[in-house]
């Protein structure tokens, strides 16, 4: 049971000798009992925040969406590469449903393209030109513009350097 001036009730029969406020807390001394009251402000602030916590768990888990399975394969899988190696690696895309994954390069005002590099702290860099499958170009309502993209699936064949001597199976790649 809750008084209305935010303290819980205390035990009943004892009788407040004290009461004093220590450290956000209610202490109340009571013929040799010492009982604490907690003001239900602190006892609503952490339930508010506990519940908007678990609000902002569960719309991150509800609206975060990867329709794009990515997976890279590579011709030197498993090889040791020495310094200025060259070698190549494709990047699949597997795009589900009616989503899209925007081309390499975009016309301007467009939408962001689709960029793709080595990892940093990699012993590897890209040397040359991307190949990539030739998009579909459509009008896009959005950005007034005809925008460039993939529906299904594309593949990427980049060519890449090793900048010292290392695994290709190293290799890691951000999209």
């Amino acid at each position: 049971m809750v008084k209305s001036n935010g303290m819980v009730i205390k035990p009943r029969g004892l009788k407040k000798k004290e009461k004093k406020m220590e450290n956000g807390k209610w202490k109340m001394e009571n013929n040799s009992v010492r009982v604490i009251y907690y003001p239900l402000s602190i006892i609503h602030f952490s339930l508010f925040f506990r519940l908007c916590g678990l609000i902002f768990l569960f719309s991150v888990f509800a609206f975060s969406q990867n329709p794009t399975k990515w997976s890279l394969e590579s011709d030197a899988k498993g090889k040791t590469l020495k310094t200025k190696e060259n070698f190549k690696a494709a990047v699949k895309a597997e795009i589900e449903g009616d989503w899209h994954l925007y081309a390499l390069e975009q016309p301007a005002g467009g939408p962001i393209a689709t960029t793709i590099k080595v990892t940093e702290a990699k012993p590897f860099q890209i040397n040359g030109e991307i190949s990539a499958p030739k998009p579909i170009t459509e009008f896009d309502p959005n950005f007034q513009i005809d925008t460039k993209f993939y529906k299904k699936q594309a593949e990427f064949i980049i060519p890449l350097q090793a900048t010292s001597e290392t695994s290709a199976d190293d290799l890691a790649l951000n999209v």
